[in-house]
């Protein structure tokens, strides 16, 4: 039987997969507006991280739920997990 900790991180991986292949899809896209406020919100949030390689950014995420900001601020049914949207 698996640890509660592993259970977790594995819905936590699913569900991020799952909110990926919407973005890059275009299923379930929130509209512009909400993006736009989102992208807002996610930029001044303490928990918005760069993820870098050397001198080029990669990607901006979420260290929280480490969802790639870009892509999670546009699938219309995903919540932030800190509660600001």
């Amino acid at each position: 039987m698996g640890c509660r900790g592993c259970s977790k991180k594995a819905k936590r991986l699913v569900r991020g997969a799952i909110g990926y292949t919407k973005a890059k899809l275009h299923i379930d896209r929130a509209s512009d507006s909400a993006i736009a406020s989102r992208k807002r919100t996610c930029g001044a949030c303490q928990y918005s991280s760069k993820n870098s390689m050397g001198r080029f950014t990669i990607k901006s995420v979420c260290s929280l739920c480490t969802c790639p900001i870009e892509e999670k601020s546009k699938v219309k049914s995903a919540k932030c997990d800190a509660g600001k949207w």
